[in-house]
């Protein structure tokens, strides 16, 4: 566990400190393989099904899995490492999420802010997000749930094949041009999936953003959630957690409805800068929990 910390703290490093390294995080081979190319599945009645998943996602985490397996234990470990680390690298992301914030931040008119709050998901929403406060910061979560923290819990659980495995599966639910590729009853299918890897992550969140920020307002705003949507404790997804971000995020959305552009830049500025800096202090929680558990001897 001690080199998985490693890993995660030297991938996040390169990200910030060498955003051009960025470029390597490549999927067209994955998307050639959804297409049809290279693909002797892509006939089979189970590749349209609603367990299709289990090739298009199934097959490539599957050999990444044999890789990690193969190289454990070699040379005191350091294949395994360097694998680990290459692959967290290249499943992080894909962009750098402090600089998207970045150009919603200081764009320079309500257009330019806009067009940066667009660029916070995968792919370009349709509609458009509104420039409001709460879409703000629930662009902001949910990248960050995306990009970081949902690849960084399963990376901890399964190790390079979990970092992958949800990668591959956000990319694949998230772009219309491979759901197209799939069919609906698979593209269905990759969407139960990926709610359900992102459970946990969203839950962990929620935790940690309840100790990094207002306890009771963010644990007041999940249990409300839970309460009034009727379906129980188990709701897949993250609508949760983006409950106890609006609780914990202090900003109006009238602001972003004025005339005056001043105040209207001001209030976006509010919104995402907070909102960002709570993305933070959660990512720094989790990595100190993680090291403290490393230190205590608790994990191996």
């Amino acid at each position: 566990m001690a080199t998985v910390l490693l890993a995660v703290i030297v991938a996040l490093t390169l990200s910030h400190a060498v955003p051009a390294f960025t470029t390597f995080r490549q999927f067209q081979w994955f998307d050639a393989y959804l297409s049809g190319n290279v693909n002797p599945f892509v006939n089979a009645n189970a590749w349209s099904g609603a367990w299709g998943a289990v090739f298009s996602v199934g097959i490539p985490v599957f050999l990444c899995g044999l890789i990690q397996w193969l190289v454990q234990d070699w040379w005191w470990g350091l294949p395994e490492f360097l694998f680990s680390l290459v692959i967290l690298f290249l499943c992080w992301g894909p962009r750098d999420l402090d600089q998207d914030v970045d150009r919603l931040v200081h764009g320079q008119s309500r257009d330019d802010r806009s067009e940066a709050l667009q660029g916070l998901p995968e792919e370009p929403p349709a509609p458009a997000l509104a420039l409001e406060c709460q879409v703000i910061v629930d662009q902001v979560f949910l990248a960050a749930l995306r990009r970081w923290f949902g690849v960084l819990l399963w990376f901890l659980i399964a190790g390079p094949a979990g970092a992958l495995l949800y990668r591959l599966a956000k990319r694949a639910s998230e772009s219309a041009q491979l759901r197209a590729n799939v069919g609906q009853a698979h593209a269905l299918g990759l969407d139960r999936l990926v709610s359900i890897l992102d459970w946990p992550a969203a839950q962990l969140m929620t935790f940690g953003l309840a100790l990094a920020a207002d306890f009771d307002a963010a644990i007041n705003a999940w249990r409300e959630f839970h309460i009034g949507n009727g379906r129980g404790w188990f709701v897949p997804g993250a609508d949760f957690m983006l409950a106890a971000a609006r609780a914990s995020v202090d900003a109006e959305d009238e602001a972003l409805r004025a005339e005056d552009e001043t105040l209207e830049r001001k209030s976006t500025q509010l919104s995402a800068q907070e909102a960002m800096a709570l993305v933070w202090r959660v990512l720094i929680l989790w990595l100190a929990i993680l090291a403290l558990l490393v230190l205590a001897g608790w994990v191996s």
